[in-house]
């Protein structure tokens, strides 16, 4: 939930943070930067590269800040760290 959301994020404050837009805008405050994944996408034997999901704003701002938090559900629900 949002709460989890603030906790983590204050635990990484040098980390950019990112809404899925499938469903982490319910999480995040609004104006946060946003992304698009697919569950599927970089599971193990799922290699294909979709142009258009690039988000190659994610892969820069992770690369210029060692890595970046990305806001998103499961369908199982969710599973604390």
């Amino acid at each position: 939930d949002s709460l989890f959301v603030e906790e983590i994020q204050k635990e990484h404050p040098n980390l950019p943070l990112f809404a899925n837009l499938r469903n982490g805008l319910w999480y995040v405050p609004p104006g946060t930067p946003t992304c698009y994944f697919k569950s599927t996408d970089g599971h193990f034997g799922n290699w294909k590269f979709s142009s258009t999901r690039l988000n190659m704003h994610v892969a820069k701002m992770a690369l210029k800040s060692g890595g970046c938090l990305i806001v998103d559900t499961t369908r199982k629900g969710w599973i604390a760290a």
